[in-house]
Parts: structure tokens; sequence; C-alpha cells
């Protein structure tokens, strides 16, 4: 049985499992001793050893390696790329890539292009 008494530093709900007395960090996935949680600046050193591509849906993992295989290629080509997937839909996924770090474009608003960043690789 499982009962949710501790928070982690994000004031998320961590369950405990009631026969090991361990609670799990929803942010990590890794089980610690019960009443023992991990600051955030601990969290934050595990994420740059942690693969970047993680928790990425379908569509950003085709859009990921479209960029991959194809370096400098723009959102009107990769809609074209990916069966006519809607423009607006490339924009908020590259958006979502760019916040994550996997991408950066580079070059100018008109011959700009996009790349996978070292992080991503």
């Amino acid at each position: 049985m499982v009962t949710y008494p501790k928070r982690n530093s994000n004031n998320h709900i961590l369950p405990t499992d009631k026969t090991t007395g361990k609670t799990t960090d929803k942010t990590t996935g890794k089980f610690t001793k019960k009443g023992s949680q991990k600051t955030t600046q601990e969290t934050t050193q595990e994420i740059p050893q942690k693969i970047k591509n993680e928790g990425l849906n379908e569509g950003l993992k085709t859009l990921l390696e479209c960029i991959r295989v194809n370096p400098g290629i723009q959102a009107k080509d990769i809609s074209k790329l990916l069966n006519n997937r809607p423009i607006k839909t490339i924009e908020r996924q590259i958006s979502d890539l760019k916040n994550r770090q996997l991408i950066e474009r580079k070059g100018s608003r008109k011959t700009g292009g996009y790349y996978i960043t070292d992080l991503a690789d």
C-alpha cells in the first residue's frame, strides 16, 4: 500500500512504499530513504549527466532526427519532409526543443536554419 506524506523540493508529493520505507523522487525517478530528500542544487547537477532527450514524444523525436539528418534545415522544409505537418506544430515543437537546448538556430532570419547542439549528441 502506498501513502503520500512526503514532498520533494518542487512541492510534488513523493509516494512512499510501506514495505521498503522508501520514497520515489519524480524528478529523478530514483528511490531515496524515507525522510531523505534531495536539494534543488543536487537535482539540477544530475540533469547534464542524464540524456537530455529522455521524455520526448514521437513527434519531437522525428523532428530531432530530421534536423540531425539535415543540419541547417528551415521550418518550412521540415514541414514538407514530415508529411506536411502543420507549420504551427513545427514551430511549437522547435520551441520546445530549443528550451531543452537540444537544437539551436544559426544564421539570419531569411537564410538561417536549425542545428543539433552538443547536448543532443
